[in-house]
């Protein structure tokens, strides 16, 4: 069934694609946020902890430590959109124009990756 996983995992890509070409930049930001990863990642780490033959308390703790992580991965997510807002605001009020994606990117990353250095040790 591993095809199967790759097969459902091409057709969300294509349809949030699609949705983002087409749809303008409020629908593509909810199509990029939208929880499309986190169904399908689920589905993918529980088929594997079913597939290891683990005992449910194994199955149950490696499905735990992928929410909790996701959790984290979601703040740190959020963390890199501040970012990079705050580089486009401040290009706005300085009047410098429109920042380069590539500086969108480094400043965006630079806040995803703190944000994951400081929130490993969350307690979720």
């Amino acid at each position: 069934m591993d095809w199967l996983d790759l097969l459902v995992s091409l057709l969300v890509l294509v349809a949030v694609s699609l949705v983002a070409d087409h749809g303008g930049a409020v629908l593509a930001a909810v199509a990029a946020t939208a929880p499309t990863g986190v169904p399908l990642s689920l589905w993918l780490v529980k088929s594997a902890a079913e597939k290891s033959a683990a005992t449910t308390a194994e199955q149950l703790a490696t499905l735990d430590g992928f929410l909790a992580s996701c959790i984290r991965g979601g703040l740190a997510a959020a963390a890199f959109a501040a970012g990079a807002l705050w580089l486009v605001r401040s290009s706005k009020a300085t009047g410098d124009g429109v920042p380069t994606l590539g500086l969108l990117l480094v400043v965006g990353y630079g806040c995803w990756g703190t944000a994951w250095a400081l929130l490993r040790h969350l307690p979720v």
